[in-house]
């Protein structure tokens, strides 16, 4: 079945938002109700994965590709997890996918939010208190020279401000859609978009209904274990490594990167893929460990901040009361 679809669409996050069950339960099944839409297409969404290594020539073949057909594509980190980023970001896609281009951008409340941000830095392996992880802006200006370009180990939370969030993708396409987590299931952005009937949006809202939940974050006792565990590895001089790295510190580690330094330019190439893969593998064995076997097994309670936690009151009143006019 055609429709009056001309735009091409690109939902850039938030994460933390439902992404992960829209991209696996519903977004997937869109071709088959507007078969000109063509979902996450392979080739771009490699590409996308090195966006901030593309030259700008590069930039505009992959416009222009991304415009020959009617793409949707769902990445939640094209918006950076980041809020520091979200400016240089929102740059980027511009040069990406071109001023026509609808933008999706899923929201939730500013604290429920936070909390699942910090959880999912926790998924991902890199473990620090939350205390530590939120910080004002002042304190993350100190840090700047400290930290690594890609990865969130600090959020600043006074720069966590959704209306500026809009503002900077309004100013730079031509449709923006701010979705509500409350929302999100009702699929209402979708048949708005796609221009679908009933029946259809019924059809996708049995798939999210009926859809597997994905990611689920870490329950109360399993937030608290893995600390525990990265205590325990503190005490005898190790730590977890997350996104950035993606690997647990080990001795052999050490010896490993130390033989692997000694490595010519051509045998480092050949060696770092394997190297990387064993490194992730590890890390996201305890992550499956969590999220597949404890909290299976174990009385699930949901994970809060603790009360000691940073949280700029005045700001999150006014991103949440942003979100309920969308609502």
């Amino acid at each position: 079945m055609s429709s009056n679809l001309c735009q091409p669409v690109v939902h850039i996050g938030l994460g933390k938002t439902a992404t992960t069950s829209l991209q696996r339960n519903v977004f997937p099944y869109l071709p088959s109700v507007r078969d000109e839409v063509i979902y996450n297409d392979e080739a771009l969404i490699a590409q996308l994965r090195y966006r901030n290594l593309m030259t700008v020539i590069e930039e505009e073949k992959f416009q222009t590709a991304f415009r020959l057909s009617q793409n949707f594509i769902s990445s939640e980190g094209l918006v950076d997890w980041n809020p520091r980023n979200w400016e240089a970001a929102a740059e980027k896609n511009l040069r990406l996918f071109g001023r026509d281009t609808t933008i999706i951008i899923t929201v939730r409340p500013t604290e429920s939010y936070l909390c699942s941000v910090y959880q999912q830095m926790v998924h991902e392996g890199n473990v620090w208190s939350p205390i530590e992880f939120f910080v004002n802006y002042e304190e993350y200006d100190r840090m700047v020279p400290l930290l690594p370009q890609s990865g969130l180990i600090k959020f600043d939370v006074d720069s966590f401000n959704l209306e500026l969030l809009y503002q900077l993708y309004s100013e730079r396409f031509s449709k923006v859609v701010i979705v509500p987590l409350s929302t999100v299931s009702n699929l209402d952005f979708v048949k708005n978009i796609f221009y679908l009937n009933d029946a259809e949006v019924n059809f996708l809202q049995s798939k999210m209904k009926n859809g597997r939940i994905h990611n689920q974050s870490y329950s109360r006792s399993a937030m608290a274990l893995t600390l525990k565990r990265e205590k325990l590895l503190n005490i005898i001089g190790l730590m977890s490594f997350g996104s950035a790295a993606k690997e647990i510190v080990t001795r052999a580690d050490i010896e490993s990167r130390s033989a692997f330094r000694d490595l010519n330019f051509f045998d480092k190439l050949r060696s770092a893929p394997k190297l990387i893969v064993k490194r992730v593998l590890r890390e996201l064995h305890w992550r499956h460990f969590i999220q597949n076997r404890f909290d299976r097994i174990v009385p699930y309670s949901k994970y809060s901040l603790p009360d000691s936690v940073y949280i700029n009151d005045e700001l999150a009143r006014k991103n949440d009361s942003f979100i309920k006019t969308f609502e």
